[in-house]
C-alpha cells in the first residue's frame, strides 16, 4: 500500500477489517483517505453504502457533525436511496434538532413526492414536534395507494393514529399492523413492529409465533436474534436464549461488554457465567 498510495482498495479492504474489529475512528480514517482521492466513489460498487457507513461510524464515535456531513453527502449524489434519510429521520427525533429536522424534510421532499414519503413526513412531525396525526389526512393519502408496498405503509401509519391518546383504539392497532405485515411480508419492520405492541401487551407466546412464522434475511437476522432473546427470557425459556445469545455473540453482534449488559437477565444461571468467562478469556 505505502508503494501504491493512489491504489484505493487496500484503504478500504483496511477499514472494512477495522470497523469488524469495532474500531470505528480508524475505519473511518481509511475510508476518508479513500474520499480525498474520490469523493464520488466511482471506484466502488455500493458507494452509497460506503458513506452510510462512514455516516455510522462517525455518529459511534460521537462525531455527529462529521456523520451528518456524509449523510448529506449520500443524499446529495444518489438521492433515490431511501436509508440514509431514514437515519436523519431518526437523528432529528432522538436529538430534538431543528436544523436536521429542516434538512430531512426539504432533502426527503425535493426528491420524492410518493405518498410513501407523504406518509413518512405525518409520522415524522408526528414524533418530532408531537403534532397529531389527522385520521382525514391520512384517509385522502389512501387515494394515492399505487401497490401493496405503499397500502402496508399507509396501515402502518394509520396504527399510529389509533396509538394517539385521543383516538386509541386497541383492536384497529393490531388489525392495522396484521394488513401491513401480510401486505409486505419481505419488510421485517411491520413485523417488528407488531411484535413489540404483543410485547407492550404482555402477550409473549404472541409475539414469539409473531417472530417465529418468517425468517429475516441477513439485513434483519440479529434484531431478529436479538427480539427472540428477549421473548425467550420472558416466558422462562432460558435455555433457548442463551442459545440465540451464543449466535450472536458468534456472530460477531455481540462482544462482552455487551454480553456483561445482560447479566441481571440471565441472573443465577451458570451456563451464561461460563459463555461469559469464556469470552472474556478469549480477549485476554
Amino acid at each position: 500500500m505505502n508503494k501504491s498510495p493512489g491504489w484505493l482498495i487496500p484503504k478500504y479492504n483496511l477499514g472494512i477489517c477495522y470497523a469488524k474489529k469495532r474500531n470505528y475512528k480508524k475505519a473511518l480514517a481509511f475510508y476518508e483517505e479513500v474520499l480525498k482521492q474520490d469523493s464520488t466513489y466511482r471506484t466502488f460498487e455500493c458507494a452509497k453504502c460506503i458513506l452510510l457507513n462512514m455516516a455510522q461510524y462517525a455518529f459511534s464515535t460521537k462525531q455527529y457533525n462529521k456523520g451528518l456531513k456524509y449523510l448529506y453527502r449520500n443524499t446529495d449524489l444518489f438521492p433515490d436511496y431511501w436509508t440514509p434519510y431514514e437515519v436523519l429521520y431518526t437523528y432529528a427525533v432522538e436529538k430534538k434538532d431543528s436544523s436536521v429536522a429542516r434538512e430531512f424534510l426539504q432533502r426527503s421532499g425535493r426528491v420524492d413526492s410518493s405518498v410513501v414519503m407523504k406518509l413518512m413526513h405525518l409520522r415524522f412531525m408526528n414524533e418530532y414536534s408531537g403534532q397529531p396525526i389527522p385520521y382525514p389526512d391520512v384517509l385522502e393519502l389512501s387515494k394515492e395507494l399505487k401497490d401493496n408496498s405503499d397500502s402496508a405503509d399507509y396501515y402502518f401509519t394509520l396504527s399510529l393514529y389509533f396509538r394517539q391518546k385521543n383516538s386509541y383504539d386497541e383492536d384497529s392497532i393490531f388489525e392495522c399492523l396484521n394488513r401491513a405485515v401480510t401486505l409486505d411480508t419481505a419488510n421485517f419492520f411491520y413485523r417488528i413492529e407488531l411484535f413489540n405492541s404483543l410485547i407492550d401487551l404482555e402477550n409473549y407466546e404472541e409475539a414469539e409465533r409473531i417472530l417465529l412464522e418468517k425468517f429475516p434475511g441477513p439485513d434483519d437476522i440479529d434484531e431478529w436474534r436479538e427480539n427472540l432473546m428477549k421473548v425467550y427470557l420472558y416466558t422462562g425459556q432460558n435455555k433457548e436464549a442463551l442459545a440465540v445469545c451464543r449466535e450472536m455473540l458468534l456472530s460477531g453482534y455481540y462482544d462482552c461488554t455487551q454480553l456483561q449488559k445482560l447479566k441481571k437477565l440471565f441472573k443465577g444461571m451458570k451456563e451464561f457465567e461460563q459463555l461469559l468467562k469464556e469470552c472474556k478469556d478469549s480477549k485476554e
